[in-house]
């Protein structure tokens, strides 16, 4: 089966919606939602399977989603208004089935409520989340704004729930996922992104995403 959908990119989401064909274990910072209207089943690294029609993954858990059709999936940012509503809502397990509807994640996605963070770190993400951000110094970054890079690292850990290399690279990949569902070629979109060439985009997502640039096309398709 082949991913073939549409995709929206909201303030610290992304939300697919169609038929999720192959891909392979993959690891990334955001929690995972899935919801179908049939069981879903959810593979682990290590060989534990979730089933249900409804499944979550916490971030930092490697795991491939078997093939599905008519399903509804959301990337969803940790520090984001309704990452940080799923951190209250859902079960303490690393991944497993949600009975919560999608109802109560688009209320919370209509909230709209921008996290508070701190003003030197909110600067440096704002630098991070430009076209060159992959070649900036984080710790030249925390020496602007006049704050250590260990006391950095815990505001990020503890606000934004990951790192900030960690956090750059994700908006990284994800403005590359734009520009490759607009229809720009890998190539182009990686360069755009800010990534060394084609094979950085190509490794990163397949790591983080499980599937490659052409799949990504078909899957991430503007309504």
């Amino acid at each position: 089966m082949t991913w073939r959908g549409t995709t929206r990119f909201g303030d610290g989401y992304v939300e697919f919606s169609g038929s999720a064909g192959d891909n392979s274990f993959h690891i990334h910072p955001a929690y995972q939602v899935v919801f179908a209207t049939q069981n879903l089943t959810v593979e682990l690294e290590g060989g534990a399977v979730i089933c249900g029609p409804h499944v979550f993954i916490r971030p930092n858990i490697a795991h491939r989603l078997l093939a599905t059709d008519a399903a509804t999936l959301f990337l969803i940012e940790p520090h984001s208004p309704i990452g940080r509503y799923l951190e209250h809502e859902l079960p303490p397990e690393d991944a497993g089935s949600y009975e919560n509807s999608k109802a109560a994640i688009r209320r919370t996605m209509r909230r709209r409520s921008s996290p508070v963070l701190d003003k030197r770190l909110r600067a440096v993400m704002t630098a991070l989340s430009g076209p060159d951000a992959l070649q900036l110094s984080i710790a030249e970054l925390a020496a602007g704004e006049k704050i250590s890079p260990a006391r950095l690292r815990e505001l990020a850990n503890e606000q934004i729930g990951m790192t900030l290399g960690t956090w750059r690279l994700w908006t990284a990949l994800g403005r590359a996922c734009q520009l490759i569902a607009g229809g720009a070629s890998a190539s182009a979109a990686a360069y755009d992104a800010g990534f060394s060439d084609q094979a950085h985009l190509i490794r990163t997502m397949r790591r983080t995403l499980g599937i490659t640039p052409a799949k990504t096309r078909e899957a991430m398709r503007e309504p």
